[in-house]
């Protein structure tokens, strides 16, 4: 069986592996042959790139922008737009502007100082003086008249005389409560003494007595719970079940 299996499986991998094999030997010196096309191919590959890209960049692009833009831009910068044009300009600001917006600034702050000192003085010359001369020479003499010969007695009078009210308010109420004293005090202490005695004290009584009876209820609750178990015990109803006589039914009373 063994020797019926093994020939065929031979013939499959030699009809397999023989032209793999051959293909193998002969793509190996055709490598080995290509070698020096590929090197050749490649270093054709290296100077194509080389020459599109980099010799342009290092050799055209890097020095015109270094030489042709760069450079005189710096020279430009240091030799022209310094002495053409900052220096010109610094000057005109340190000697021209500045100095413009210093006198302009102080020209303006004194003409506000000008202006507020001209409203200052017209007010007080020409409103405030003259409003305190009428409220001093014609409103404030009649009020003072006014006030003196008419409020202040007027007011005085009438702090008298609600002091005076005040007085006699209080001694009628004194003559009163003490004419009435006698009439209402004797009857409003017994309403007070039957109220207490009739009603306060039953009242009292009964609640104190219903707090006694529910606590004496909760604690023999208490003891009885704590004394008997949670159930019937075996041993005993057993018992009961064998001295129970023939014929009667120890669960509960006859239907």
């Amino acid at each position: 069986m063994a020797a019926a299996v093994r020939f065929p499986v031979r013939v499959a991998v030699l009809l397999v592996v023989v032209p793999v094999r051959m293909v193998w030997e002969l793509l190996v010196p055709l490598g080995r042959a290509a070698r020096p096309l590929g090197r050749a191919i490649g270093g054709a590959l290296r100077f194509v790139v080389k020459l599109v890209t980099v010799w342009p960049w290092r050799y055209l692009v890097v020095p015109v922008w270094t030489f042709g833009i760069v450079r005189p831009a710096v020279w430009l910068h240091e030799h022209v737009l310094r002495y053409a044009v900052l220096v010109p300009l610094r000057w005109l600001l340190e000697r021209v502007l500045v100095p413009a917006a210093r006198g302009a600034f102080t020209l303006l702050v004194r003409m506000v100082v000008g202006v507020g000192r001209a409203l200052g003085w017209t007010f007080a010359h020409l409103v405030w003086g003259p409003l305190c001369w009428v409220i001093g020479h014609v409103i404030a003499p009649p009020l003072g008249l006014l006030w003196r010969y008419v409020l202040r007695p007027v007011a005085r009078e009438i702090v008298a005389a609600l002091g005076l009210a005040w007085r006699i308010t209080g001694r009628a109420a004194r003559a009163i409560g003490a004419v009435l004293a006698p009439v209402l005090l004797p009857p409003l202490w017994w309403l007070g003494r039957l109220v207490r005695d009739r009603l306060w004290a039953p009242a009292r009584a009964a609640a104190r007595s219903a707090l006694r009876t529910a606590r004496e209820t909760v604690e023999q609750i208490r003891r009885a719970t704590r004394r008997r178990p949670d159930g019937p015990r075996p041993g005993k109803a057993s018992s009961r079940a064998r001295k129970a006589p023939p014929g009667k039914r120890t669960d509960g009373p006859d239907r």
